[in-house]
């Protein structure tokens, strides 16, 4: 691929050579936000920036107009694009645009931020009346995507995976998942792309999920998947880029016992199929949980590679998010010269005024696709939880114990003493919630494990049970709380 070099213009436009005869198109780089409908972002004091994001990036008592870090972008393009106002090399912009020698397809390359989606829109003049909006719309996975625009084929795009999210899934299997989604064709109550293939964890219970797109591999040779997730998952694979010949399932989970990372404890977890480099594989996963810590990801060992730490979860450069769309040359008449441009905005796929952006930020126990659920600690929902935190005059920490009896064997005593079967082979687990109000900044929790109470005298750390947090991270006696978390965990599990 070839990238141009034309001279700029004042105005940082590039100028197009009219005599070249282009099939498809050229380019000319500009950044248009497109503004954030107010309801959508939290603005209480009325400055025209997202409060949330004033308070991840330090960023009260800006002017909207000004540029405060000479970037380009004032400080309103920022808070619609979700970058930092104080960075100069933290802005929305294009940052390679090539084309091939016949110009008959072009690949844009650009940073992308979680909850935000990107559209590309084409003119034949640079007046913005003169521009069309392509139908395919990018969610944003928070690292750099790659869209190809062809006129012989859909919009591509790589660095990613489709997640279809849909909400109150009360079945106990993927077969009860289909039924009440219809086989998938009811809207979900969620969608996002994710820079791997592997969900968030601890979202909630009770829901369903589908990742697809393509995976390209850059090796040829046998390739062995590894699924792991709690409760039901599902991997389709097919033998080229359609769907249709992924007709049925090659790896699956049924057992609600694994932990994240245990990619071998079943035969069933595992499916070794030979491919092809370069060549692009329709890839579908879809996953049911229920209740308790939901995760699922999806990992293979490369060819070539036979030691178990060879297996890690597959990274977005493998992949393309499922998308649908027409070639470009279908939607827009050919000329001599066109412009492009990339636009960002925000969702709110829930309705629950807060952008996904936002909640993106507040990652825990509250998501962008549930508008009504309400915390487990704090006992509200996503937006009241916002405006709490972000009028507080003070923090405070306090600790919710959830379940804080456990025993090495996963039965309780009652069941025990009346013979009851031993029916899954994990331990029971204490769980601590920690809940903090009056602040979204970072904090750090320090705590101590008293020697109080029924047989926990003689308990050592290390020796008689673990301490992990949430995402399966030992602890010592710290606990970190990120940017936007309210509640958090703290896991103490027998050995």
């Amino acid at each position: 691929m070839k990238s141009p070099n034309h001279p700029k213009c004042q105005c940082g436009c590039k100028w197009i050579n009219p005599f070249m005869h282009l099939q498809l198109l050229v380019s000319i780089l500009l950044l248009a936000p497109i503004i954030t409908p107010v309801s959508a972002a939290i603005d209480q004091n009325g400055d025209g920036l997202d409060d949330i994001w004033q308070e991840a990036f330090g960023a009260q008592g800006l002017d909207k107009d000004k540029d405060t870090d000479g970037d380009g972008a004032s400080n309103l393009a920022e808070s619609i694009a979700g970058t930092d106002p104080f960075g100069s090399t933290s802005v929305f912009s294009i940052n390679n645009l090539s084309y091939d020698e016949s110009f008959s397809s072009v690949d844009i390359s650009f940073d992308t931020q979680r909850g935000k989606i990107y559209r590309i829109e084409l003119g034949n003049s640079i007046k913005p009346d003169q521009f069309t909006r392509l139908p395919t719309t990018y969610h944003g996975t928070g690292r750099q995507i790659t869209v190809k625009l062809s006129g012989d084929s859909a919009p591509q795009a790589t660095n990613g995976i489709l997640h279809e999210v849909w909400s109150d899934i009360k079945t106990s299997n993927i077969a009860g998942f289909k039924i009440l989604t219809q086989n998938f064709t009811t809207q979900p109550d969620g969608i996002e792309a994710l820079p791997e293939f592997q969900t968030p964890k601890n979202v909630d219970d009770n829901y369903g999920a589908r990742m697809r797109g393509w995976l390209t591999p850059t090796m040829s040779g046998p390739h062995t998947f590894y699924l792991c997730s709690r409760n039901h998952s599902e991997l389709f694979l097919s033998s080229d880029h359609t769907p249709g010949n992924a007709p049925t399932r090659v790896a699956w989970v049924n057992s609600d016992i694994l932990h994240p990372g245990q990619w071998q404890r079943f035969p069933s977890q595992q499916y070794t199929a030979d491919l092809v480099a370069g060549r692009r594989y329709y890839i579908e996963l879809r996953h049911h949980h229920g209740t308790h810590s939901d995760h699922c990801a999806l990992a293979w060992k490369q060819p070539g590679n036979n030691q178990d730490a060879s297996i890690e979860i597959i990274k977005g450069s493998y992949l393309s998010p499922w998308m649908e769309g027409e070639p470009i040359t279908r939607q827009i008449r050919k000329t001599t010269q066109q412009f492009l441009k990339v636009t960002v905005s925000d969702l709110d796929q829930d309705g629950d005024s807060i952008t996904d952006w936002a909640e993106k930020m507040m990652e825990g126990e509250h998501n962008f696709f549930f508008a009504n659920s309400v915390s487990t600690a704090s006992n509200l929902n996503d937006l009241d939880t916002a405006l709490q935190a972000l009028s507080g005059t003070r923090q405070e920490v306090s600790l919710l114990p959830t379940d804080v009896v456990a025993y090495e064997d996963a039965r309780d005593s009652t069941a025990i003493n009346a013979g009851v079967a031993l029916t899954s082979s994990e331990p029971d687990i204490i769980r601590l919630t920690v809940m903090r109000t009056g602040s979204l900044q970072p904090l750090t929790v320090k705590y101590t494990l008293g020697t109080t109470g029924q047989q926990s005298t003689s308990a050592t750390s290390g020796v008689d049970f673990t301490q992990k947090d949430i995402n399966d991270n030992p602890l010592s006696g710290f606990l970190s709380l990120p940017f936007g978390a309210v509640a958090t965990e703290i896991i103490l599990t027998p050995l």
